[in-house]
């Protein structure tokens, strides 16, 4: 069981598209061992979620424009052109 909390763990801290429903899973699993200590490690493991949440949105939000069905998309040197600029610059 450790083993698995510990996996779980490490894997709401990755901001990977899957996040939210492994954020879900690890809630019940922690539900069904113990709901008080599930509760206590919830709580102290949710700003963990929600930093690797928003880091998916935000590296979602930035690649929104970019085409990525070509081959070699991310390989191409970058020319900072006003387009690239919008696409990876943070106003």
């Amino acid at each position: 069981m450790e083993l698995l909390r510990k996996t779980y763990q490490r894997a709401i801290a990755l901001p990977i598209g899957t996040v939210e429903s492994i954020w879900k899973e690890y809630d019940a699993f922690e539900n069904s061992l113990n709901r008080v200590t599930g509760k206590k490690l919830i709580t102290e493991k949710s700003p963990i979620y929600m930093t690797a949440r928003t880091a998916l949105r935000e590296m979602k939000s930035a690649l929104d424009g970019v085409d990525r069905s070509k081959k070699g998309w991310v390989v191409k040197p970058v020319e900072w052109t006003e387009r690239e600029c919008s696409m990876v610059c943070f106003k």
